[in-house]
């Protein structure tokens, strides 16, 4: 059995459509189905598919053992009433020079764990996720990464990272580093990008619009 057989029969198992799926596991159907039809031969998900299939993740990946986790055997799927519907934004991070955004929507949800949320102190209504462009934040972020930030946590933290509203409105996402004079450098993870120094009096006039607490890598 291919890995692509080995996925629609995981889905099937939990009794899940590919859409359904597709939320648990925080991707597009179209990356389920282009697993499915093998157009896509793996996926860095897979933990997480074989997870909200009740399956092992041995299994999924190689085709080895026991298809079914004998915990998860009378289980067919996570409870939609464990999960919060993150908004996804039309707008993009710049991580190098800031982006500039003409127009914002909602352009979709991603699902997150709502134990999950909590553990890190996160509420739903103050989540949102954008697009990351750039290699500035490599390795934390990689450009093309789903970013999910804090709304709420926008006060500066050492060795935090931020999304920020720069003066022509654009955005950019950087890492917040403080001096022991109190002043604070705006930097990027690529040592390749020059920082940014602050004066302990001008951080706070720097628009946050929130912590970065999540990302998510493209499925290739």
């Amino acid at each position: 059995m291919d890995y692509k057989d080995r996925i629609k029969r995981a889905r099937k198992h939990a009794k899940l459509t590919q859409g359904q799926l597709a939320k648990f596991v925080g991707v597009k159907q179209a990356s389920i189905s282009d697993l499915e039809t093998g157009k896509s031969q793996s996926s860095s998900f897979s933990a997480s598919i074989a997870e909200a299939c009740g399956i092992e993740p041995v299994w999924l990946e190689t085709g080895s053992g026991e298809m079914i986790k004998p915990k998860y055997a009378a289980i067919s799927a996570p409870a939609e009433s464990d999960y919060a519907m993150i908004p996804i934004y039309s707008a993009i991070g710049g991580c190098g020079n800031g982006y500039i955004n003409d127009h914002v929507e909602i352009n979709g949800s991603q699902a997150f764990n709502l134990a999950g949320l909590a553990k890190r102190g996160i509420k739903p209504e103050n989540a949102a996720i954008l697009l990351a462009v750039g290699d500035s934040m490599e390795p934390y972020i990689f450009d093309g990464d789903s970013v999910l930030f804090d709304m709420s946590d926008i006060d500066p933290k050492h060795r935090q990272v931020y999304v920020i509203r720069r003066p022509d409105c654009s955005l950019s996402i950087k890492r917040l580093v403080q001096q022991l004079n109190g002043d604070w450098i705006v930097k990027s993870d690529n040592p390749d990008y020059e920082d940014e120094r602050i004066s302990a009096e001008s951080i706070h006039e720097l628009p946050f619009l929130g912590r970065v607490r999540w990302r998510g890598g493209n499925m290739d």
